[in-house]
């Protein structure tokens, strides 16, 4: 029997090694960002990626948000621009 010489990696791998959680990896998959190479069905279902995915999905720029903006609370007003 020939071993692969390709290793596949879990969604809990592919976390691991991208340094998110499972359920970004999840979403990305969902929305397109990453590709899965295949999905099994077992419980709630694992996807499987390639090594080549992990490495392209790692070098693209990082989706960061910024901290959410605090609103005013009570009567506090935005304070203007003196300028």
């Amino acid at each position: 029997m020939a071993v692969p010489d390709v290793y596949l990696f879990t969604t809990g791998e592919a976390a691991a090694a991208l340094g998110v959680d499972v359920k970004t990896i999840v979403r990305w998959v969902k929305n397109g960002r990453m590709k899965a190479a295949k999905r099994i069905t077992i419980g709630r279902g694992v996807y499987i990626f390639t090594g080549d995915e992990i490495a392209r999905v790692a070098a693209l720029p990082k989706l960061r948000r910024g901290p959410k903006p605090v609103p005013p609370q009570g009567d506090e007003l935005p304070l203007e621009d003196a300028s």
